[in-house]
């Protein structure tokens, strides 16, 4: 599983949703750039896992909350294609966390 097919549905969200689908869009794309820096830094597992820690969970544990509130509106049907954006990637929260766990995970698989 990887972020790659979540964020796709937020990317399909955007003309129904354009600003949250923006908002989510700008989170997953946070955690990409985390990953293009330990990359770069050529991380170790441990200074990966520590980096991540701290700057990518708090963007992961911030998105979480974000597809909560959304869940929350009472305009999103759940026809909509941010509400099945969102479906998706709750249904799927615990493999979408692993690469924060675990050095050897990437963010996605692509």
């Amino acid at each position: 599983m990887d972020k790659a097919h979540c964020r796709r549905g937020f990317e399909q969200a955007r003309d129904a949703e354009p600003q949250a689908a923006a908002e989510a869009l700008a989170m997953i794309a946070a955690l990409y750039r985390h990953e293009q820096i330990i990359r770069e830094q050529n991380l170790d597992r441990e200074h990966k896992l520590a980096y991540r820690t701290q700057h990518s969970e708090p963007i992961v544990n911030r998105f979480w909350h974000w597809c909560d509130d959304q869940c929350h509106r009472m305009d999103l049907l759940p026809s909509n294609p941010l509400a099945k954006a969102i479906q998706y990637a709750k249904a799927r929260v615990a493999s979408l966390r692993v690469f924060l766990s675990d050095p050897d995970v990437p963010i996605d698989t692509n």
